[in-house]
């Protein structure tokens, strides 16, 4: 269902793309790739003006001196040649989604340009057409029917159909003239990068609106208990080491950095670039921890002072518990919004080696924020202690708990209905779930004690509730589906 490669398949996607072009009226390929590319994020972003996303209070206090720009890896260029009249316009960046922009200009991309314009203007309900580029034909009519915008809207579909919608658009640009000469994966994670960037770009009032539905209780409860938590919880209270505590807790420069770098994370538009400031607030932590070492050593030295521990390098035991020091410093606005937003739109398969690393330990620090109680989930501070502080003036906090309950309760209770199909293989689905039941690691279960866990337990304890739920969820969504 996902191999888009074969050629009859090719025939009947393109056969079915001059279909859905009867009803666009803009045939001009430049004139609506220029409306496609309008007001386009690009990979160096400047953000000196405030989003009305982002309240006044937050952030007033930035650090104006700090560059505004993404601190990017090193990027990957297309090895494509672009005609000089197709060419980035004088002004714009040499980025990698720049070039990406201008080879869609190409008349042989011309059909595709229509068809991402068709995608956007339709999206989430999107018509048979559409569907039926995206899906194979016995899926079409369930999945038509789950969609729309509504209070239970499946937010694993609307994910689905947008990733997959540009794994067939990727399929579709490597035949077309100007990229078929470089059929290569590092070509196919180009175009599935532009292609991300560009679609997610133009949707996003709309995507962030359907992630805000389902987690705009949770944001308001997390910013209510990151505030409470700022007024007495201390670098102290973490499992952070001896040897960076005292640098750390006399100088800010550290939380300036974050800081700027979350306040990106809030305002950008590509679930990549998300990602990108993700890393760096954890490269940012990890090079200030590096460098308090070296300094250490230097001192040590220069004393003459010969010594046998040498500390290791900050690995994520020093990483996660200043990731949640730092969070709750901060308190992002609709953290959970966003960070949901890069979770269900940021390609799986390109969400790999350092970003998932990093991803996965920030994802890490915020449920950890939001379990956090002081009791069974708890820092190093006296369970006694943390309920006269956290408790007091409680009306505001609680009234919030039990929304965030109510929210959770419900989603916990949806059951991904498209996920499975009813037909006759339902024995032997459930034979499968059973068999990676059987077969799942717990490296936990004789842990009897929460105490006994490490902070740096928490994302691999985190990957492996995951993939359990995930297991669980497909079991009741075909219980429900023969009862």
């Amino acid at each position: 269902m996902d191999n888009y490669d074969n050629t009859d398949k090719v025939l009947n996607v393109e056969g079915v793309i001059k279909k859905t072009l009867d009803d666009i009226n803009i045939q001009d390929n430049n004139k609506i790739f220029e409306k496609l590319a309008s007001q386009q994020y690009t990979d160096e972003i400047h953000l000196n003006n405030k989003n009305e996303e982002v309240g006044d209070e937050y952030y007033k206090d930035c650090d104006n001196n700090i560059n505004n720009e993404i601190i990017l890896p090193k990027e990957t260029y297309s090895k494509i040649q672009v005609q000089e009249d197709l060419s980035i316009p004088p002004g714009k960046p040499l980025t990698a989604y720049n070039q990406f922009l201008a080879s869609l200009k190409d008349p042989s991309c011309s059909e595709v340009v229509h068809l991402i314009a068709k995608f956007i203007q339709k999206y989430p309900e999107l018509d048979s057409d559409l569907i039926h580029i995206i899906y194979e034909n016995n899926e079409d009519d369930e999945i038509i029917k789950n969609l729309g915008l509504d209070e239970e809207i499946n937010l694993q579909l609307l994910s689905d159909i947008l990733n997959k919608f540009v794994l067939v658009c990727n399929n579709l640009l490597l035949q077309t003239e100007i990229y078929m000469k470089n059929d290569s994966e590092e070509e196919k994670n180009y175009i599935i990068e532009g292609l991300e960037k560009l679609i997610t770009s133009k949707l996003y009032n709309k995507l962030i609106k359907i992630i805000s539905l389902e987690n705009k209780a949770i944001d308001e409860y997390l910013s209510i208990k990151l505030k409470k938590l700022k007024s007495f919880v201390q670098l102290n209270h973490f499992d952070v080491s001896e040897i960076y505590m005292d640098v750390l807790n006399t100088e800010n420069s550290w939380l300036d950095l974050c800081n700027n770098e979350l306040y990106k994370f809030v305002r950008v538009k590509s679930p990549r670039d998300k990602v990108i400031l993700i890393v760096n607030v954890c490269k940012v932590l990890l090079s200030y921890m590096n460098n308090i070492i070296n300094e250490w050593k230097d001192k040590q030295n220069d004393n003459n002072n010969f010594y046998k521990d040498i500390p290791a390098p900050p690995a994520a035991d020093d990483l996660l518990p200043l990731l949640i020091y730092s969070l709750i410093q901060i308190n992002p606005p609709n953290l959970k919004t966003h960070l949901e937003y890069t979770n269900h739109f940021r390609n799986p398969n390109l969400l790999i080696s350092e970003d998932l690393y990093f991803y996965t330990h920030f994802y890490s620090a915020v449920t950890f924020l939001e379990k956090l109680d002081g009791k069974q989930i708890q820092l190093n501070i006296d369970p006694h202690i943390f309920e006269i502080n956290y408790f007091s003036n409680t009306e505001e906090y609680i009234e919030k708990s039990d929304q965030v309950k109510e929210v959770i309760t419900k989603k916990n209770n949806l059951i991904n209905n498209n996920s499975y199909r009813k037909n006759s293989n339902f024995h032997q689905d459930i034979d499968n779930i059973i068999k990676k039941l059987v077969l799942f690691p717990l490296q936990y279960e004789e842990i009897l004690d929460v105490s006994d866990l490490k902070m740096g337990d928490i994302p691999n304890l985190f990957n492996q509730y995951r993939d359990l739920s995930k297991l669980l969820n497909e079991l009741k969504t075909i219980y429900n589906n023969i009862h």
